[in-house]
């Protein structure tokens, strides 16, 4: 009885410890999902942005660049990867979505990595769609969707998915 009584105060304590550790890492991954799925976002307004000053009497190029996040007729899964800290293609295409896994180094992430970048794959993988909501039909607004996921310890898929929406803003406000 006393051996018992014994196992189980030692046990118990590093049970809870256990426990608390994969809470925190699968806080930490869910955090951190969270803000790369936001990154992804706020890259779609950027580049929508810089169409709107690299093309100024042109307000049909608003989605110049961004092709591969738009899905076609023909293909509704269409998804694409950005990588705002890529130096030269910033979107990759997500069609296979192993295409979309993450690198990390040095605090960045990045779709990019090549022999001898020293960049490590993560457990992320992350795409855009940008798509034209059904229920609002305005040729000058999309909705766009970041979806993050991973595996967590026990190998179950989780996913952060994010929404916002675009708008042609130039062609609204005609600036010209």
């Amino acid at each position: 009885m006393a051996v018992s009584l014994i196992s189980f105060a030692l046990i118990a304590p590093i049970t809870g410890a256990q426990r608390s550790l994969i809470s925190a890492r699968n806080s930490r991954d869910q955090m951190t999902a969270y803000f790369l799925a936001e990154e992804g976002l706020e890259y779609v307004h950027y580049v929508r942005d810089l169409n709107a000053i690299e093309n100024p009497n042109d307000t049909d190029k608003w989605l110049k660049g961004l092709n591969d996040c738009i899905p076609t007729p023909g293909n509704s899964s269409k998804a694409c990867g950005v990588d705002p800290t890529a130096s030269g293609n910033q979107i990759i295409n997500c069609q296979n979505i192993s295409n979309c896994l993450l690198y990390f180094k040095n605090g960045i992430y990045s779709h990019q990595h090549g022999v001898g970048s020293g960049f490590s794959p993560t457990i992320f993988t992350r795409s855009v769609t940008i798509i034209e909501d059904d229920n609002v039909h305005k040729p000058n607004e999309r909705r766009v969707k970041a979806t993050v996921s991973w595996k967590n310890n026990y190998a179950q898929t989780q996913k952060v998915e994010l929404t916002g929406y675009i708008t042609n803003w130039k062609e609204q406000v005609n600036l010209n």
